[in-house]
């Protein structure tokens, strides 16, 4: 449920990380899952992210893919 004036999901509106999932499945041939998606608001942003992931998935040997 969503409120007029309320905060969204910290990771983006489900909805639209649901549809962005399927998007990326039929696109790429493999599921992808909505808990994964994280939306993002500018590329600035984008990049600080990605960057703190891969220093942490990297000191626990895991992968992390970025489109």
């Amino acid at each position: 449920m969503f409120f007029v004036g309320s905060y969204t999901d910290t990771f983006g509106l489900r909805i639209i990380r649901e549809d962005a999932a399927k998007y990326i499945s039929r696109r790429d041939g493999y599921p992808a899952d909505p808990d994964d998606v994280i939306l993002i608001n500018g590329g600035a942003t984008g990049i600080q992210v990605e960057l703190c992931c891969d220093c942490h998935l990297y000191s626990q040997s895991q992968k992390v893919a970025f489109q």
